[in-house]
């Protein structure tokens, strides 16, 4: 399992756990800037190798735009880190044409 903190500096950061399995990631995005275990998760998600993912989302609110669009980058992130978790298919993981 790897970790990662995203937003750090933010009034609302993430700490997100990956973790390869066979032929995709699974990633558990906790809120808050540092790893605790005994903390739910705000939500989980997999991403494959051929680029499909699924999130289990809880409901979000966004007072703007900019906020929502945040989330959107957010999960392309996670799509880099599958890719490089998952070099072989990281073209297929990026929409890249072969």
């Amino acid at each position: 399992m790897e970790l990662r903190e995203f937003y750090k500096e933010s009034d609302r950061p993430f700490t997100v756990a990956a973790e390869l399995k066979g032929h995709f990631v699974e990633f558990t995005i906790y809120e808050g800037a540092e790893y605790d275990t005994k903390l739910d998760p705000l939500f989980v998600g997999v991403i494959k190798w051929d680029g499909c993912s699924n999130w289990d989302l809880p409901q979000f609110h966004f007072c703007t735009k900019g906020e929502a669009r945040r989330l959107g980058e957010f999960l392309e992130e996670l799509y880099y880190w599958a890719a490089e978790l998952m070099p072989t298919n990281k073209d297929m993981i990026l929409d890249k044409p072969e």
